[in-house]
């Protein structure tokens, strides 16, 4: 598959300006009110907990490919998709497990944007430039590089159409992201 990067840098300032409006619609919630209200970390990890997980980490390893969206209402209501990437990414990065954030994140943002799996064009299309740039913009500019890499690799890859990761042992995602190190820090 020939990569097409213009695309793909467009479609992530797509989701960069656009993301003010999923977040905004995501953070409209019924039930408690305002996600953001009060102490919301301490709020949305005893939610987790009461749901039977030990940590947000645990929550997300036993749900691997259930994008952000999917996992906020799993949580609560008034439960943000951005606040459980939030927390997910400090535990990973605490637990020095970051790559599993990384990785896991990449499983989520394909299986929210691509509800038909990947295409089987020669070109990238715009879902799947969609999906790269989201993920992107969640592991943060210190990993352009290596993101870059993995994005190269996956698009030149010979993918079957309808293609969707179950989880990060996909055998396509570990050849993509063979020998890639990405950091993160707590902000």
């Amino acid at each position: 598959m020939a990569t097409n990067n213009g695309l793909v840098k467009s479609c992530q300032s797509l989701i960069i300006s656009k993301g003010t409006v999923d977040f905004q619609a995501h953070t409209s919630h019924s039930g408690n009110g305002d996600p953001w209200s009060g102490d919301w970390k301490t709020r949305v990890k005893r939610r987790v907990v009461e749901r039977g997980y030990k940590s947000v980490i645990e929550m997300c390893r036993a749900n691997e490919a259930l994008p952000y969206t999917k996992l906020a209402q799993l949580v609560g209501s008034d439960v943000a998709p951005v606040q459980v990437v939030i927390l997910f990414r400090e535990e990973s990065l605490l637990m020095g497990e970051y790559d599993l954030f990384v990785k896991s994140s990449l499983v989520r943002s394909l299986h929210e944007k691509l509800l038909d799996g990947w295409s089987d064009k020669k070109e990238v299309d715009f879902q799947e430039a969609w999906a790269l740039a989201s993920w992107e913009t969640m592991i943060g500019e210190q990993n352009q590089d290596e993101a870059n890499r993995v994005k190269k690799a996956l698009l030149e890859m010979q993918i079957p159409k309808g293609w969707l990761p179950k989880n990060i042992s996909d055998p396509i995602l570990v050849q993509a992201f063979q020998g890639r190190s990405f950091c993160g820090h707590l902000e």
